[in-house]
């Protein structure tokens, strides 16, 4: 009777920590602020082609390809973005692709911000409009309503129409766009942010001197 008792009390804590994982990754229809739905979501191993309206930083025409997905509320990604920065001058022939993982079950503004960025983005302003919000994260990640900071941001990252971005953030203009991202971090079973795969393959978050060695065998 003990042992069965053990055993489905390690069962209980099993399926409990999974459902966790599963949780802090976004994996599941309507987590946190019921912008994404997941249901379908094949799991995979392969990386989307790049697509139209990817934000690539770096030479377009580079034969290598650094995707990281990220969650602009990250402190993690916040901390990292100077190295995924450095990639484009110190991986040879590499071109980095931004993609968004918003972990909205533990950052309530995630999916507000990466729709924030995506306003910012139509209007020309992407990277300078997540360099901004990454620098004042601590001021808007733990707001109500973040769309006066992210109008803020916005305004000093150069965006031309305030009230356009404004309204593109407040009607989720782009949640599809975002969704899009979000489903395919999750058949990927990225689990956190910031997951890097270069090539296809994903990488050990590193310092530039541990991912310039996991990339040695796999540059085209």
């Amino acid at each position: 009777m003990r042992k069965i008792i053990t055993t489905v009390i390690i069962v209980i804590l099993a399926l409990g920590l999974g459902y966790y994982l599963f949780k802090i990754s976004g994996g599941t229809k309507g987590t946190g602020s019921n912008d994404f739905d997941l249901s379908g979501v094949q799991p995979t191993d392969k990386i989307r082609d790049l697509q139209s309206d990817d934000h690539v930083l770096g030479n377009p025409q580079a034969k290598n390809i650094m995707v990281a997905f990220e969650d602009i509320q990250c402190p993690a990604c916040k901390n990292y973005e100077p190295t995924l920065k450095s990639f484009v001058a110190e991986l040879p022939d590499t071109k980095v692709v931004f993609r968004h993982f918003p972990l909205v079950s533990v950052h309530k503004n995630a999916s507000s911000a990466a729709y924030a960025s995506e306003a910012a983005s139509a209007q020309g302003k992407f990277w300078e409009w997540v360099s901004l919000a990454y620098e004042r994260q601590e001021n808007w990640q733990g707001e109500g309503n973040p769309l006066e900071s992210f109008v803020e941001i916005a305004r000093d990252a150069g965006v031309g129409d305030l009230e356009k971005f404004r309204n593109d953030v407040a009607n989720k203009t782009f949640r599809e766009r975002v969704q899009a991202d979000v489903r395919e971090a999750a058949a990927l079973g990225a689990g956190g942010t910031p997951s890097l795969y270069f090539n296809g393959v994903k990488l050990q978050v590193t310092g530039l001197d541990g991912i310039k060695q996991q990339v040695e065998k796999l540059y085209k």
